[in-house]
């Protein structure tokens, strides 16, 4: 049996039955953490017209199990990715362990024609002398390199809307 087929083998097949007790077969607890339970389901299935209750319930359950295992460098990632998404700038995080370099920032992109890296930070957390050396070198490129933590975290939109380079 292949890997792929595994995965699905024990979801039971449904005909009629009505979302709320698929759901209960499926063993999803409707809204287990509230309103915010609701809210992942309901923005979801915004964005995804013809998805029906049940997928828009595992991926609001994802979301919760996400939220309950994050990190506070992850929390700031997150925040930082919303407001990068929000202005519609290009990014992505570059993969470090293999075949990527160490030091490099969490976050790298561009927004209106100007690079950008982003180092994320828990709490009062400072980068490593590694990390300092790489946001040193991008810095001497004439890119703009961020320190951010949960105190900034907030403010990184605002930050790359600033006039960093004379035209």
């Amino acid at each position: 049996m292949s890997e792929d087929k595994k995965e699905y083998d024990n979801t039971p097949v449904v005909s009629q039955q009505p979302p709320g007790s698929l759901l209960k077969e499926l063993g999803y607890q409707k809204n287990p953490d509230g309103d915010l339970f609701h809210y992942y389901t309901e923005v979801f299935q915004e964005g995804n017209a013809e998805v029906d209750e049940v997928e828009a319930y595992e991926y609001a359950e994802q979301i919760r199990r996400n939220m309950m295992a994050m990190t506070p460098e992850k929390k700031v990632k997150e925040r930082v990715a919303k407001q990068l998404r929000k202005i519609d700038a290009y990014f992505f995080y570059p993969a470090t362990g293999g075949y990527g370099r160490s030091g490099v920032p969490d976050i790298v992109g561009c927004y209106k024609g100007m690079f950008f890296s982003i180092e994320c930070k828990a709490g009062k957390n400072t980068p490593t002398p590694l990390q300092r050396h790489e946001l040193h070198r991008i810095r001497l490129a004439e890119g703009l390199a961020l320190v951010v933590n949960e105190e900034n975290m907030d403010s990184v939109a605002d930050l790359l809307e600033l006039p960093w380079k004379e035209t």
